[in-house]
């Protein structure tokens, strides 16, 4: 091998690397180049940055059994793709065991997904302990087209891999999910921002011990964060802690078929619009969850919608000034057909000059056996509470 040419000549011989297994990739005018960071040698020199990022992956796998790659900071094109094992869809870059995949930056590092290329940027397939970290990921959603296939043209899709963190990641603009990972478990998602995805920011499909902390989901065209379980309710261990979720089209925050898990102190405003008519947070078909300290303003229709559910706790929340649309039906938080399930320590109210939200709390439909208690819920542009429910206990609510 060569040593590959270089702006600074020192800035390779001065770099310390992280670990012996420590990839370093650079663009070179036109070109993307890997070096071994221990050895300094050229692993792949390229106009095509994908397959330099890819033949990165292929060298850290084979020669240390996984290792760090880190991506100096400009915009690196992906236009190739490769087939993501058992999958209708292809990805620029398919981790491997062991990666970890670090940028310069949210600002610094881009991965931007080519004219007219399709795929999604970055795939990982029953893989264990990868990670994707500091660096943006562009879609390029106005030069590619929708091709229909579920997981296709993503900012990052996993499935069926354990202990996958992704840290300080920004994605935009993707034709379709920006970070959708499903049957996954042992995960950690931090710091990640999705914008402009095409259809749902983030979605995690049943996902397993997933601990995820500050995620923004701001205008996608369907639901800012899904979390979902199987296709009846399945058990999950899942906690979803702070972040905001903003203007998306349809639900801000939705979690459907799940048992179990936490959103904690998540806010979500202003999300849905007139062809969704939708909510800030809404369960659906879900049992044991938990919604603690969460803040759900100004959204379409309802700040909490708790519909068709069981035993869901709703404490320490604050919706103010929801129902933007004016309907009929768009109340602070709502339970619609919902059972044994906790209202407690909320604020719902709305101070607009002219309130919109009708009611802080409504209990509707089939709804029964409910404890709603020591609750703000005024002012209001009907009223703090109604029940339906014989064997709803209400106490303490200010109305």
């Amino acid at each position: 091998m060569t040593l590959v040419p270089l702006h600074d000549p020192l800035r390779l011989a001065t770099y310390t690397p992280i670990s012996p297994a420590d990839v370093i990739v650079f663009r070179e005018g036109d070109y993307a180049v890997a070096v071994d960071g221990k050895t300094k040698e050229v692993i792949a020199r390229s106009t095509d940055h994908a397959d330099v990022l890819r033949e990165a992956v292929n060298h850290v796998h084979a020669e240390y059994g996984g290792g760090k790659i880190h991506l100096d900071p400009r915009e690196y094109i992906i236009e190739s793709l490769v087939d993501v094992p058992g999958q209708p869809y292809k990805a620029g870059i398919l981790l491997k065991d062991n990666t970890i995949l670090e940028g310069s930056g949210i600002g610094a590092t881009v991965l931007k997904l080519g004219d007219a290329v399709g795929g999604s940027v970055i795939a990982f397939e029953s893989v264990h302990r990868v990670a994707i970290m500091n660096l943006k990921i562009d879609g390029n959603k106005a030069n590619n087209t929708d091709s229909g296939v579920d997981g296709d043209l993503c900012g990052i899709r996993g499935h069926a891999s354990w202990g996958s963190v992704i840290r300080d990641v920004w994605i935009v603009n993707t034709v379709r999910e920006g970070l959708y990972v499903t049957n996954c478990g042992w995960n950690c998602y931090e710091d990640v921002i999705v914008q402009y995805a095409g259809r749902t920011g983030i979605e995690l499909d049943s996902p397993d011990y997933l601990t995820a902390v500050d995620l923004k989901a701001l205008n996608n065209d369907l639901y800012g964060i899904e979390l979902v379980g199987g296709a009846t309710r399945e058990e999950l261990i899942a906690t979803i802690l702070g972040g905001e979720v903003y203007g998306n089209a349809h639900h801000g925050v939705h979690v459907i078929h799940t048992v179990g898990g936490e959103i904690i102190g998540i806010t979500s405003r202003a999300n849905g619009s007139p062809d969704y008519r939708q909510d800030g947070i809404l369960v659906e078909d879900t049992e044991g969850l938990a919604i603690i300290g969460c803040h759900a303003y100004e959204n379409y229709r309802c700040g909490i919608y708790v519909y068709s559910s069981d035993r869901v706790a709703v404490i320490g929340c604050k919706a103010l000034n929801n129902n933007q649309a004016g309907y009929s039906d768009g109340h602070g938080i709502r339970l619609y057909d919902a059972t044994y399930c906790i209202v407690k320590g909320n604020l719902a109210y709305d101070n607009q000059d002219t309130p919109k939200q009708q009611y802080g709390v409504s209990e509707e439909g089939a709804s029964d056996y409910n404890l709603i208690i020591g609750n703000i819920l005024k002012p209001n542009a009907v009223g703090g509470l109604t029940t339906v429910g014989t064997n709803t206990v209400q106490a303490n609510n200010i109305t």
